[in-house]
């Protein structure tokens, strides 16, 4: 899933790289 952001190598694929992984572990934090 990260090849196409980094692809695309803009500010939000900066972002989105870190909010992603973060997201990831709220999840497994909630459940």
């Amino acid at each position: 899933m990260a090849s196409p952001i980094a692809e695309r190598g803009g500010p939000a694929a900066r972002l989105g790289a870190r909010i992603v992984p973060i997201l990831e572990s709220g999840l497994h934090a909630v459940a």
